[in-house]
C-alpha cells in the first residue's frame, strides 16, 4: 500500500489572523482529507485504535479520483480528487491590498500529495452521524428518530450541540408549501470537535482514514497551482462566479448547495465563500520567524476547541475569501 501523506501531526506553523470570536460562527462547515494512516495512532491525536482496528489497511484506491459511500448515510456518497504535492508561497503579497499582518511574509511550503474532498460534506452526509449521536434532530427530511446502537459510534464521543437550533439540518423555510429542504446544502454549525468526531465516524464506516485538512493543504489545494489573490484570479468581480459571499446588493444570506458555482482549476468547490472550513492547525504566532522550505507543516494546541478556518463564507466580504486569509477561533 502506498502512503500519500506525511504531514501528519506535530510540526511546524500556521498562519491566521488576529483570534475572533464571532456571533456567526454557526457558518463553519469542513472539508475531508483522506490522509495517511495513523502510524502511531497517537501521534495523529485523531483517531483511537479501536478505529485504527478497522482500517482497511490494504484496501486504498489508486491515485486517482474515486467515490466514496456512507451506508448509515442513506449510502450518500462524496468524491475524493488527487492533489499531487509540491511546493507553494503560503501567505499574502505585501503588494495585496487586503493583507493581514499575520499573512506576512509569504513563506515556502511543501507538503506531500493528498486527496481532497471536492465539496464540503453535505447534510446528506453529515445526518447519519447526527442519527447514530442520538441529538434529537426530529424531522421529516432523513434525520432518523431512532439511534443505532450496534454501530462503531459507541468508539466515538458525539459530536457537540449545534451553534443554533436553526442549523441542525438545511434550511427550512416556514411559509406555507414551501420547498423541501435542500440536503445537497453543506453541513454547518458544528464545532471543530465535532467535524473532527465526525471524520473518526467516517473512518470507522467506510475503512478508509479521513481527516481534516492541514491549514497548509487547504491552502495548497485552495490555489490550485495560482498566486493571486484567487484561485482564479486577482478580479473580485468573477467572485460570484465560485462562491457565496456578502453582496451589499442582496438580502438573501443563505448557502448555496455545494457545487452550484465554478469549481477552482483541480476541481474543487466552495473553496471561497459559501461556508467556512475548520483544519486542523492551531494558530502559531512564530511562523514569522521560520525560515527556508517547511515540509508539511501543522500546529497542533492543548486546546481542544481552539483551530483555524478557511475560505471565508456567504456573510463574509470578498477580502475575507482570499486563498491566503484565515481565521482563528477560540473556546469553541
Amino acid at each position: 500500500m502506498k502512503l500519500f501523506i506525511l504531514t501528519l501531526f506535530v510540526i511546524l506553523s500556521s498562519c491566521c489572523e488576529e483570534a475572533e470570536s464571532e456571533s456567526h460562527d454557526h457558518e463553519f462547515s469542513f472539508i475531508i482529507v483522506n490522509g495517511e494512516l495513523p502510524e502511531p495512532p497517537e501521534r495523529f491525536r485523531i483517531v483511537s485504535k479501536a478505529i485504527y482496528d478497522l482500517i482497511k489497511q490494504d484496501d486504498y484506491p489508486a491515485f486517482e479520483k474515486y467515490t466514496e459511500t456512507i451506508p448509515l448515510s442513506d449510502n450518500a456518497t462524496f468524491h475524493l480528487v488527487p492533489i499531487q504535492g509540491g511546493e507553494f508561497a503560503m501567505g499574502s503579497s505585501a503588494d495585496d491590498p487586503d493583507h493581514k499582518p499575520d499573512e506576512l511574509p509569504a513563506h515556502r511550503v511543501q507538503v506531500d500529495s493528498f486527496w481532497m474532498a471536492s465539496t464540503e460534506p453535505t447534510w446528506a452526509m453529515y445526518q447519519g452521524f447526527l442519527h447514530q449521536a442520538n441529538l434529537n434532530h426530529q424531522d421529516a427530511y432523513g434525520f432518523p428518530l431512532e439511534p443505532v446502537s450496534d454501530q462503531p459510534i459507541d468508539m466515538i464521543s458525539g459530536p457537540s450541540s449545534p451553534y443554533l437550533p436553526s442549523h441542525s439540518g438545511p434550511y427550512r423555510e416556514n411559509e406555507p408549501g414551501a420547498s423541501q429542504p435542500n440536503m445537497k446544502e453543506p453541513a454547518i454549525g458544528m464545532s471543530r470537535h465535532s467535524a473532527l468526531k465526525f471524520c473518526q465516524w467516517l473512518t470507522a464506516q467506510t475503512g478508509h482514514y479521513y481527516r481534516l485538512p492541514t491549514e497548509a493543504e487547504w491552502e495548497y489545494a485552495c490555489r490550485a497551482g495560482t498566486t493571486t489573490r484567487y484561485s482564479f484570479g486577482d478580479n473580485e468581480a468573477l467572485l460570484h462566479e465560485y462562491g457565496r459571499f456578502h453582496e451589499s446588493d442582496l438580502d438573501d444570506l443563505r448557502l448555496d448547495p455545494v457545487a452550484s458555482k465554478k469549481p477552482n482549476p483541480w476541481g474543487l468547490y466552495d473553496m471561497h465563500g459559501n461556508a467556512r472550513e475548520w483544519t486542523l492547525d492551531a494558530y502559531n504566532p512564530d511562523y514569522q520567524k521560520l525560515s527556508g522550505v517547511i515540509k508539511n507543516p501543522i500546529s497542533f494546541s492543548p486546546k481542544l476547541h481552539q483551530g483555524v478556518a478557511r475560505g471565508g463564507s456567504f456573510d463574509h466580504d470578498p477580502e475575507d475569501l482570499r486563498s491566503a486569509t484565515p481565521l482563528v477561533v477560540n473556546g469553541i
